[in-house]
């Protein structure tokens, strides 16, 4: 009977034991081959949806740099160029 639960006991240590191996396997796979890819596609799309901003001096709203004035070295609005 103690034989018996011993090796039930036994038993449930070496599924436990071979549950978390696999666990760790099936996660560096995971990790080995699909982590990497996602990460390298959200970088190629944040590079291409990101726009050069600057702030007015003035009245601290951004601008894209196709609608900058810069006068005396600070970047002003077209609302604020004068």
């Amino acid at each position: 009977m103690i034989i018996g639960l011993i090796k039930s006991i036994l038993y449930m240590f070496i599924f436990y034991i071979f549950i978390r191996i696999s666990n760790f396997l099936l996660k560096f796979i995971y990790f080995l081959f699909y982590k990497k890819k996602e990460t390298y596609n959200n970088d190629l799309n944040d590079n291409k949806d990101t726009l050069k901003m600057s702030q007015c001096e003035k009245c601290k709203t951004y601008i894209t740099q196709e609608d900058i004035h810069i006068k005396n070295g600070k970047i002003f609005c077209k609302e604020h160029k004068d």
